[in-house]
């Protein structure tokens, strides 16, 4: 309850100027507070490398709050507005929080300098007024700044399911191409040892005749989490179609492509799929693979072809097992 003891003037006015009051700091506090990142992001967000383009809005920011303490017109406290609205659009949403807060704070600082001190009788009237502009203020580039993070967002989440397979979640046939195709031109540049792998459930179709295709779709996603779980964080898996798969290894020799090759092929075949009554089927995989070999290969489609005669002849040595081309 509000006692009538403490209100000297208009209830109104004193009202409006309570609730002015704490919504201007509830803006200036609880947006830093609520978009403060985790310790990880924190970390990241201040080893970031910062380039030159990258400081211009915060840099205009700080050149129209300039501008307007020179100036000292009833329109220099709109000065901020576009270029903060710039920032919305730039930033990470709590950098945009920090930011607006900051400016609101030195706006305030600066109204209350050249207002209020010159009409103290219109203290209350005035507090309100310059509290009510800058909610209005602050409100804007923050609202901006939500709605382009969560469209940053969703253009993610569509890029992620454009790039990747639904099923095994590695890289789709023309995402897959894409990548490999991008890392290929650098080993081409710099002559880096490289390998490309061809794998194939061996006897899929007879799997998905006798058991249905839930368990072949099962069979499928063991096989390339199997996969998953022998690759280096830089190796580039793809499902290049039903049960087909290729994996692009920048900087291997031949020794490890083939433990790693080994590796994929003994952990497949070594985890069963069980059925509805517990009876455990086990899938095996045949591995082609093609070498990066400076003086000879030219492309990446090469590659592939390479690794695809090579497992073309895994198949014919009576499959579960690991073939390179030569």
């Amino acid at each position: 309850m509000i006692s009538p003891v403490f209100m000297h003037g208009n209830f109104w006015i004193e009202l409006g100027g309570w609730f002015t009051a704490e919504m201007q700091n509830a803006l200036l506090l609880l947006p830093i507070l609520i978009s403060l990142p985790f310790r990880n992001e924190l970390k990241h967000f201040f080893q970031t490398p910062i380039e030159f383009q990258h400081l211009l809005p915060v840099m205009s920011v700080t050149a129209a709050l300039a501008f307007c303490f020179y100036d000292n017109g009833p329109g220099s406290v709109l000065y901020p507005i576009a270029v903060l609205i710039w920032c919305a659009l730039t930033y990470r949403h709590f950098s945009v929080t920090i930011i607006t807060s900051s400016s609101a704070s030195l706006l305030l600082y600066h109204l209350t300098h050249n207002y209020i001190a010159l009409y103290p009788q219109e203290y209350l009237e005035n507090s309100i007024s310059i509290r009510l502009g800058m909610i209005m203020m602050v409100i804007a580039p923050l609202t901006v700044s939500n709605i382009n993070s969560i469209r940053s967002r969703l253009i993610e989440d569509l890029e992620y399911i454009a790039s990747h397979d639904e099923l095994t979640l590695s890289l789709t046939r023309r995402y897959f191409y894409q990548t490999a195709r991008t890392l290929f031109t650098k080993i081409l540049g710099n002559s880096t040892p490289s390998a490309l792998l061809m794998l194939d459930i061996d006897h899929f179709k007879s799997v998905n005749d006798n058991y249905g295709h839930f368990i072949g779709d099962q069979a499928i996603k063991l096989c390339a989490h199997t996969i998953k779980s022998c690759l280096r964080p830089n190796d580039i898996l793809g499902r290049l179609g039903g049960e087909e798969f290729a994996i692009f290894l920048p900087q291997i020799g031949a020794h490890e492509t083939f433990l790693l090759a080994e590796c994929i092929r003994k952990k497949v075949s070594e985890h069963p799929i069980y059925l509805s009554n517990n009876h455990p089927i086990y899938i095996h995989v045949s591995i082609g693979i093609s070498f990066f070999q400076p003086n000879h290969t030219a492309s990446l489609e090469q590659m592939l072809k390479e690794a695809d005669q090579a497992l073309y002849r895994a198949k014919q040595h009576g499959r579960n097992t690991i073939s390179s081309y030569s």
